[in-house]
């Protein structure tokens, strides 16, 4: 059953109020020290006096943090509020919702009501800076709850009414924690099957692919959609290299989606950056596109491909996409998924 109701805008919640420091070093930390907007400077040329202060960079990123943590902390106590709700009575329902910001793509809520429900998805959204007020030239959100999170999920972020083909049985499989192979034809939506189950649990999917071409068109395709996507290569400045690495390392992750090719990821510097996301529990996925490349007699062979496998290792699930394989080749990749199941890398 459709629930569809509209999702009034709220005031933007106030920026002149004091402000976390941006620098990396205090990001980190667990307790973080809230500044005046004067006092940000002031604060930077004693505690991180060899950086140069750009204010206008600073303040910016300062209030991004800010919003940010705003609305985790807010998401939280949304979520402690619901699993109370569950055990009180019987007058409350649970809510899927879903929404176009990366943070909170997919939530469930325990409300009295859709319009109840609508409240506080409005509060979350507003304490996250993603709601303007009217004056500002912002409309009514529509939201429509269907009670599928992968459906939801899907209509949000790609726009499609329904499932094509084989994608709900691969997102299934792939949300059931299963090492998967996808046979689909090109245009026909592999992308789905890793992005969904990515934003649906808000951790990091790392995707490999084998031309750079083709990583630079599914990055700017998602990024076109609102995901935050990074990759690596091995001609970019080792300052951006140190960047992306930084902001896949924070917790949580800057970026959903970690592109790279097969080489790259196999360099000692990316393993120990996923060894260490998949400690803190943050590695969703490990996606292989055009996995046919692992059969070693067939025309597009790539060596390093038939390391990729040792990502197994990480202990997330694996999906193996490809737009056409022979029956050899589909064996060939099988037999590598059953063996990396089995051995203890």
């Amino acid at each position: 059953m459709y629930i569809t109701y509209i999702l009034w805008v709220l005031q933007h919640h106030s920026e002149d109020g004091k402000l976390p420091c941006p620098h990396r070093s205090c990001k980190s930390n667990s307790v973080k020290v809230f500044f005046e907007e004067k006092g940000i400077a002031q604060h930077f040329r004693t505690k991180h006096s060899g950086i140069v202060f750009d204010e206008e960079k600073q303040l910016r990123d300062a209030r991004r943090i800010f919003r940010f943590s705003h609305g985790e902390e807010t998401k939280q106590h949304l979520e402690i509020l619901s699993k109370q709700r569950q055990f009180q009575s019987n007058d409350y329902e649970r809510f899927s919702i879903s929404t176009r910001y990366e943070a909170c793509l997919a939530i469930d809520l325990v409300a009295k009501c859709p319009q109840e429900c609508a409240k506080l998805v409005g509060m979350l959204l507003m304490h996250y800076g993603q709601l303007r007020s009217y004056s500002e030239g912002a409309k009514p959100e529509i939201l429509e709850l269907t009670g599928n999170k992968i459906l939801d999920t899907l209509r949000q972020v790609f726009k499609h009414e329904k499932f094509r083909g084989k994608q709900q049985e691969a997102i299934e499989s792939v949300i059931n924690g299963h090492y998967t192979l996808l046979i689909m034809p090109t245009g026909c939506g592999k992308t789905a099957c890793y992005a969904v189950p990515a934003v649906m649990e808000n951790k990091v999917a790392v995707v490999v692919f084998p031309l750079l071409a083709l990583l630079l068109d599914q990055a700017e395709r998602l990024r076109r959609k609102g995901m935050n996507v990074c990759y690596l290569m091995t001609d970019m400045e080792e300052e951006e290299r140190e960047i992306v690495i930084h902001k896949l390392d924070c917790n949580p992750p800057e970026y959903n989606f970690f592109f790279v090719t097969p080489e790259t990821v196999l360099t000692p510097a990316v393993l120990t950056l996923l060894q260490n996301l998949s400690s803190r529990n943050l590695l969703g996925l490990v996606v292989i596109d055009e996995a046919h490349c692992i059969d070693t007699w067939g025309f597009h062979f790539r060596p390093s491909y038939a390391e990729v496998w040792k990502l197994c290792h990480l202990g997330s699930p694996i999906l193996a996409m490809t737009g056409t394989a022979t029956t050899r080749t589909q064996s060939v990749i099988l037999n590598s998924l059953y063996s990396c199941q089995r051995k203890p890398w």
